[in-house]
């Protein structure tokens, strides 16, 4: 993939995330909730929960991977003096 194309594919998740931030938060004080409120007698639930908690921090990872990698991007076309960074 390009440089450019990196750049923006790094803006692109930025906006998502930014839209999407609040409701990863939302979620995952959900599944919080609802595993402290799951009996250790429930251990398959525990687990599924547990789970969830990792699938999410896992999605919003891999965005801020996206991101970082769009700002790397851009910053190496700016130290080869090919645009200047935003």
């Amino acid at each position: 993939m390009s440089e450019q194309a990196e750049i923006a594919r790094g803006h692109r998740a930025f906006n998502e995330l930014e839209e999407v931030g609040a409701a990863f938060e939302r979620v995952k004080a959900a599944i919080l909730t609802e595993l402290s409120q799951t009996p250790v007698s429930q251990p398959e639930k525990v687990l599924k929960l547990h789970m969830a908690t990792q699938n999410l921090a896992a999605v919003r990872q891999a965005l801020q991977e996206v991101i970082d990698n769009g700002r790397v991007a851009e910053q190496a076309l700016a130290l080869a003096g090919l645009t200047r960074p935003n």
